[in-house]
């Protein structure tokens, strides 16, 4: 039993680490080069369903490292959706095992719920924003207004902490831009 406990606490804690790796990651976009992150994470995320018995489905927490389109050799990884899968296993992990002070856990689990559903909503945001990017930006040559607005948008992308400020920043950096919203709304595809 106390063997178990040690190597939940010890998973735990290696994926508090990795994660601690990546939370201050800035680019000039949202993917960082992988250089063998996807396959240490998924190794430790691998060992989570013989440790913790009440995590089987580890499918969803794998990091899937991706190719770059356009001739980019080598894998890449997303920031955002691997800090909410390595995230979310950690808050599974934290919730099924008390493995955070017990006077907080209840309104730990809430949180970190909240959070995560949040995370997800910017991520899908983000994503969704960084496609219309790369889909548009080759359309306008260096210097004009469109262009402009989609690259300063593109570079604060990994920077974004809730749908809120990506609102805020869309807006803004129209308006600094010289768009009017209608031509943002056509760029961004809303």
């Amino acid at each position: 039993m106390q063997q178990a406990t040690n190597e939940i606490k010890a998973i735990y804690q290696e994926l508090k680490g990795v994660l601690d790796s990546i939370k201050d990651i800035t680019s000039d976009s949202s993917w960082f080069d992988d250089e063998g992150f996807a396959e240490h994470v998924n190794t430790i995320i691998e060992r989570v369903p013989g440790a913790c018995t009440g995590i089987e489905d580890i499918a969803n927490y794998l990091v899937k490292a991706q190719h770059r389109e356009g001739g980019r050799r080598g894998a890449i990884v997303y920031v955002i959706p691997t800090r909410t899968q390595i995230t979310t296993i950690i808050g599974r992990m934290r919730g099924l095992y008390n493995l955070e002070d017990g006077s907080k856990e209840s309104n730990l689990v809430t949180v970190m719920q909240s959070q995560t559903q949040a995370q997800n909503q910017t991520m899908s945001v983000v994503l969704s924003l960084q496609e219309q990017i790369l889909k548009n930006i080759d359309n306008y040559e260096s210097g004009t207004k469109e262009r402009t607005f989609l690259e300063k948008l593109k570079k604060q992308l990994p920077t974004f902490a809730d749908v809120m400020s990506i609102m805020s920043a869309v807006l803004t950096i129209g308006q600094e831009s010289g768009l009017d919203i209608e031509t943002v709304k056509d760029l961004l595809g809303l």
